[in-house]
């Protein structure tokens, strides 16, 4: 894999592979999540996870695996007097993220190490479209969870794709991801892809709102 390319496939998953490269990622890719706020305002998902927010009165909020923080800024810019806290693998992307965004709190480590080492309390923890990136680390990063964040409220957004090869030993779809999911649910919002003029139930957008 060439180190400038600006494909973002070949810094994350690629041909059934975890690549994982994401600090060469965003040096090399000048927007490899193109998604606007205008995106997140029509995504029925995202926008039902803020209106959760909201109705269960979290104000501190931790993302797990931020980026460049437009999702974090998206869901907190409406919230009263929120703390928000992003967690991001790259310093690229931290560097971004503090310019664009001064108000998130941005620390740069891995998920695990980071729920290892901190001592810091939340209303709501988010991991948004990291689940297949941390698959190796999943049950000590729940596992922690349970430990340091009882009662605490875990937001879930994830994408599962027609052509996916990556992760369907772990999660065969939206549903087998529910029914393996190990937190008391609040709420789903299910997004099926439409394959053929049918539902692929394999396929499409995920967000699991549910308490520790």
């Amino acid at each position: 894999m060439s180190k400038k390319s600006q494909n973002y496939h070949d810094y994350v998953i690629k041909n059934g592979k975890l690549i994982a490269d994401f600090e060469n990622m965003y040096k090399n890719c000048s927007n490899p999540w193109p998604e606007d706020e205008r995106d997140m305002d029509n995504n029925c998902a995202s926008v039902r996870l803020k209106q959760l927010i909201k109705e269960y009165g979290c104000s501190k909020i931790l993302s797990l695996g931020s980026g460049k923080g437009n999702h974090l800024h998206w869901l907190a810019k409406d919230l009263y007097r929120a703390e928000v806290t992003g967690v991001d693998i790259s310093e690229t992307a931290a560097v971004q993220s503090r310019s664009l965004f001064p108000e998130i709190n941005v620390i740069v480590k891995p998920i695990l190490s980071y729920l290892q080492d901190t001592t810091e309390k939340f209303d709501v923890i988010i991991i948004r479209e990291c689940i297949w990136y941390i698959l190796d680390d999943l049950e000590e990063i729940f596992s922690i969870l349970r430990s340091k964040y009882p009662s605490t409220y875990l937001a879930i957004e994830l994408s599962f794709y027609s052509d996916q090869k990556y992760g369907l030993q772990s999660f065969y779809g939206i549903d087998d991801f529910i029914n393996k999911y190990q937190f008391s649910i609040i709420e789903v919002v299910k997004n099926y892809k439409l394959q053929n003029n049918s539902c692929d139930l394999k396929s499409g957008y995920l967000m699991l709102f549910s308490r520790i």
